[in-house]
């Protein structure tokens, strides 16, 4: 078979799916026909040109997320597969440090993959920055 032509059998759950690396990841997983689970604290409007990336009905997206809240983080990872991790700053946001924003939320990331026992927290976290 051609490589467009493989279906991926995996759920991805993609935070920070909403920045540059992040559509392009997106794209790239949609292609091969990965579902995934994308919680964001955007704007509904400003994600629909993720929409396009995937199949009818494989992209899940969760608006208005609350990343301080370690049980609504594990009820995000429960059913993926792979958990990639996208967030993080160079600079200070408007509500989070840059402790907060890099360190803070990718262990809380981490404790919600470990939490649910479902992902293999060692393999599955992939933070890229």
């Amino acid at each position: 078979k051609q490589w467009y032509q493989r279906r991926v059998a995996i759920t991805a759950g993609v935070f920070g799916a909403t920045s540059r690396m992040g559509r392009y990841l997106v794209n790239s997983l949609g292609q091969v026909g990965t579902q995934m689970v994308i919680p964001h604290r955007a704007d509904p409007s400003n994600v629909l040109y993720l929409k396009l990336s995937g199949d009818l009905g494989q992209m899940h997206f969760i608006p208005g997320v609350d990343f301080n809240d370690i049980d609504a983080l594990t009820e995000y990872v429960q059913y993926s597969d792979v958990v990639v991790n996208l967030t993080g700053r160079d600079r200070k946001c408007l509500h989070y440090s840059l402790k907060d924003s890099n360190v803070t939320l990718t262990h809380k990331i981490a404790r919600a993959c470990k939490k649910e026992k479902s992902t293999d927290c060692d393999s599955a976290l992939i933070p890229l920055l």
